[in-house]
């Protein structure tokens, strides 16, 4: 077994390549194999650092949902002749934040965005994406569903 760890810019270790099965004593790895692996783990590590970054400029770090950027990817991708958007947010949310701080405002977001993963995981089959779209307003896109159904389950979400 041969492993390489696989570092980002910064030299932190972010995942590992590994080669496996050169037979012992015939075949054995040696310096070369040693620096094409190197130069193969610098290339995955870049591909790799460039998709994790990618990932945190889509995904809110609090709720775990993507966010507005995440929404306009998801939103060009999507091919379906039909969708439903919903928009909602938490009412008297400044008052939370203002009364009780904004750890406790964090958490009452967090709370909110797992009730709205729960239900469209819940009550829906389909692609149905959860987004937030900045401060306490949410988006949920339902491709391919028509507006009964996606006022149905707004209102079950309420």
């Amino acid at each position: 077994i041969l492993c390489v760890p696989i570092t980002s810019e910064s030299g932190h270790v972010i995942g590992a390549y590994q080669v496996l099965n050169k037979e012992v004593g015939i075949d054995e790895f040696d310096e070369q194999d040693a620096n094409r692996l190197s130069l193969v783990a610098a290339y995955c590590g870049k591909t790799l650092e460039a998709q994790l970054l990618f990932e945190e400029n889509i995904i809110d770090p609090l709720t775990g949902l993507k966010n507005r950027k995440g929404f306009y990817d998801f939103h060009d991708g999507v091919k379906a002749q039909t969708s439903s958007v919903i928009m909602c947010d938490i009412d008297f949310f400044k008052n939370v934040n203002d009364t009780y701080g904004h750890n406790a405002g964090d958490a009452v977001l967090v709370y909110v965005s797992d009730i709205m993963k729960k239900a469209v995981h819940e009550l829906l089959e389909d692609d149905t994406e959860i987004f937030r779209w900045g401060g306490e307003e949410f988006i949920v896109f339902m491709p391919d569903s028509e507006l009964l159904k996606a006022a149905d389950f707004a209102e079950k979400l309420r």
